[in-house]
């Protein structure tokens, strides 16, 4: 994930993570949030609580967050 900061900064980025994501650490991404933040990346990010890939719930989410391209 560190080569992927100063790359791709006119995306907008949506990131959502579960809290009990084994596979990669919530507090990995949330560090990852905050460089990318402080490097001015666009990105809305959801943490999921007790949520992981197996019951993750992201269809409104990722709904709202396309409508702001279609409207």
């Amino acid at each position: 994930m560190r080569s992927f900061i100063g790359k791709s900064k006119n995306i907008d980025y949506l990131v959502v993570h579960g809290t009990a994501e084994r596979s990669v650490s919530i507090k990995s991404t949330d560090e990852f949030i905050e460089k990318l933040k402080k490097e001015d990346y666009s990105i809305e990010y959801h943490r999921l609580d007790g949520m992981n890939q197996g019951n993750l719930e992201i269809e409104d989410i990722l709904a709202n967050w396309l409508k702001k391209y279609v409207e």
